[in-house]
């Protein structure tokens, strides 16, 4: 049912490691891609994107010489590269660390997919994420600070959210103010009750956050990577 997920599109596929990049080229092909633009970090990226290629969507690894995923993810939003500036970016990591999530987030990235990625991830996140995209924030966006170059420590909506992989018998914990709920069985407009920790300690999410359709399908992604993501405390 999803191999045409891509039918018609061009897809742009951002690694500098030419051999996950050719398997991900590959994958996309199955998926019908029209076009499949290869680029092998994010100086390559931009000059394609310069171009009238009328890209439609754009599969990134976060670390990478010369000019990292997150430079390139900050280029698009805030229009530096000619691009859409809402066109659905898919950043690809191997490890949840914290900072360099956060920023992508805060860029809007519109889904994380964990390594190694198959083609069943990639026709669910990209059957997720074509859709008609929110107003222009690019101001917003330039005030974000990224880090350049390689980044040290990464490894290479609806009103309703659908219910996937949950366990139904799985205990919700509620005191007399919050509940921890499991990520899949959190209702869209909830708020934060705690801190959002990841594995490592750090802050991704504060208290009284609105956990809006984008962004519980952004943390489901990276609950494929970072156990601690499973789990929310939300306000009763």
């Amino acid at each position: 049912m999803t191999s045409g997920v891509l039918w018609g599109r061009s897809v742009l596929v951002v690694d500098d490691d030419e051999f996950t990049r050719s398997l991900v080229v590959l994958m996309m092909r199955k998926l019908k891609a029209l076009q499949v633009w290869e680029a092998a970090d994010g100086e390559e990226a931009v000059q394609l994107l310069k171009k009238p290629t009328g890209m439609d969507c754009i599969l990134c690894d976060l670390n990478m010489p010369r000019m990292n995923g997150l430079q390139l993810l900050k280029a698009v939003r805030t229009g530096a590269t000619g691009a859409d500036t809402k066109v659905p970016f898919a950043v690809l990591t191997g490890h949840c660390d914290t900072e360099y999530i956060s920023l992508a987030i805060d860029l809007d990235v519109d889904c994380f997919m964990a390594k190694p990625v198959t083609v069943e991830m990639l026709a669910e996140r990209f059957g997720r994420i074509l859709i008609d995209q929110d107003t222009d924030l690019s101001d917003r966006y330039r005030g974000v600070e990224v880090p350049t170059a390689a980044l040290d420590g990464v490894l290479s909506p609806a009103d309703e959210l659908p219910e996937t992989g949950t366990d139904d018998n799985e205990e919700i914990i509620t005191t007399e103010h919050a509940s921890r709920c499991p990520l899949m069985r959190i209702p869209v407009n909830s708020v934060l009750a705690r801190d959002l920790m990841l594995s490592n300690g750090v802050r991704l999410l504060a208290e009284g956050q609105i956990l809006k359709a984008k962004l519980l399908f952004r943390l489901r992604d990276l609950s494929e990577i970072d156990p601690a993501v499973k789990h929310l405390w939300i306000k009763r």
